[in-house]
């Protein structure tokens, strides 16, 4: 679990850096392509399920090592670990500031922890 919110500190630091000006590609795109090219909306969909893959192998480890709270269930976890994150992300990018990343972070060691 230190892995994860390890890499998400880190993201809220390179946007930091970036002015909140630099994001990830696939939450760019995803509102604006998705809804002109099936091909691409495709190869988004799986970039998004493999990045939700990941996070679920981290939750499943955790899991395991009983370092979160025990009731969680890691596809359900993943997915909402993702959409706030990626949601953040867009409220980071639109007002310039990395504070809506850093309530995310804080909300989800609250909600990981129990």
């Amino acid at each position: 679990m230190d892995r994860l919110l390890t890499y998400l500190e880190s993201n809220i630091a390179r946007m930091f850096e970036k002015e909140c000006q630099g994001s990830c590609l696939v939450a760019k795109l995803a509102t604006e392509i998705s809804s002109f090219s099936d091909p691409m909306r495709e190869v988004l969909a799986d970039g998004m399920r493999e990045w939700q893959g990941i996070i679920e192998k981290v939750v499943i480890e955790a899991l395991e090592k009983k370092v979160i709270r025990p009731d969680l269930e890691p596809a359900a976890t993943a997915a909402l670990i993702q959409d706030l994150w990626m949601g953040a992300s867009q409220r980071s990018q639109v007002q310039r500031n990395v504070a809506p990343l850093r309530g995310a972070l804080t909300f989800l060691r609250r909600y990981l922890a129990g």
